[in-house]
């Protein structure tokens, strides 16, 4: 719980490093918290392991099967997470959460209506940038924008930030970034899983972002690593 807040509350990286390294592997395995916190860090191959641990121990809690699924869904393995989530529908059919990674996993590999059909609710912006609907999104951007000029508030900097990365503009997307960083600190607590990002991160623009918002080096490394060229909202890819 102290691990979380200083999360969540102090940006504390480090020292909520630091308390879970306190806590017997063993133990720490018992705890969904902690696949949590490796996969915000971007250490997504050991919160998958570990994930695998804890499920073993455990094969039928939902809390297990989705810990696992959440894991494999955010390290960016959207076609490993897929059996594991249509595994715990079929026992809990009503899952919300578990419909949720399903649409994310069929929305990242293309097949949007496929995720439509699955998705637990009606879709808004911050949902997968509304499921491969460019048009919505260039819509959203225009009310956030508008929104800005009429509040003079930056509060919606990192939404801002993620549908220009979601749409491939790069200059944009760093500038509300940079705005984030600097206004809403916390809103970065989920970068690294964020994929609309990825073609951005090995920009050292991005990169200054995370260390002034508290990322470790370990951290900005591990980002670093997720980098891939691919724009999420390009109708080419």
């Amino acid at each position: 719980a102290l691990a979380s807040l200083l999360v969540r509350v102090d940006l504390d990286w480090e020292g909520a490093g630091q308390q879970w390294e306190q806590i017997s592997p063993g133990d720490r395995d018992g705890v969904d918290g902690y696949s949590m916190f490796l996969r915000l860090t971007g250490r997504f191959d050991e919160a998958v392991a570990t994930a695998r641990r804890a499920l073993a121990a455990e094969p039928m809690a939902p809390e297990r099967i989705l810990n696992l699924a959440t894991s494999l869904a955010w390290g960016r393995r959207y076609l490993e997470a897929e059996p594991v989530l249509e595994h715990l529908l079929e026992y809990y059919p009503t899952d919300h959460w578990g419909r949720y990674t399903l649409a994310l996993c069929l929305e990242r590999t293309g097949r949007h209506d496929e995720a439509l059909a699955v998705f637990p609710e009606q879709p808004h912006s911050s949902q997968f940038l509304i499921l491969g609907d460019r048009a919505r999104v260039e819509a959203e951007v225009a009310a956030m924008l508008q929104e800005v000029e009429e509040t003079g508030t930056t509060e919606r900097a990192w939404h801002l930030s993620r549908h220009y990365a979601w749409l491939g503009d790069r200059d944009q997307a760093l500038r509300w970034l940079k705005v984030a960083s600097e206004d809403h600190p916390k809103d970065f607590w989920i970068a690294n899983p964020t994929a609309e990002f990825d073609f951005l991160r090995s920009e050292p623009d991005f990169q200054a972002c995370l260390r002034r918002v508290g990322f470790t080096e370990e951290m900005v490394a591990a980002s670093t690593a997720l980098a891939d060229p691919t724009i999420l909202g390009d109708p080419a890819q």
